[in-house]
């Protein structure tokens, strides 16, 4: 499989683990039931680089197994007046509030 195709999978999975935790509740182990179709399953924070480049590393390991990598996030995070507002998920900002998103993230 080419890295392209890789990719394109795992911006699916990212896509797709999104719209399952908004229709699944909170307290639904998403991890297990993915699981239980035999996917080798990675569970991460997803607003962490690290995290999110350690599991890649991972998943590229595995050869036997499809592969779902859960990417648990907060939407907005680190911008004070976005951080869990769903108004924000596919919201514009204005040049003003651009600044503040930008002092926020330590982007000055």
């Amino acid at each position: 499989m080419t890295a392209w195709v890789s990719l394109a999978f795992f911006l699916l999975g990212l896509f797709l683990s999104t719209l399952i935790s908004i229709l699944l509740k909170k307290d639904e182990p998403l991890k297990k039931k993915v699981e239980a179709f035999n996917f080798h399953t990675i569970e991460i924070d997803g607003n962490d680089m690290k995290q999110v480049l350690d599991a890649l590393n991972e998943a590229y390991q595995v050869k036997d197994k499809p592969i779902a990598i859960i990417c648990n996030t907060v939407k907005g995070k680190g911008v004070s007046f976005m951080e869990n507002n769903p108004k924000w998920h596919n919201g514009a900002i204005s040049d003003e509030e651009y600044k503040i998103a930008m002092k926020d993230l330590g982007e000055e």
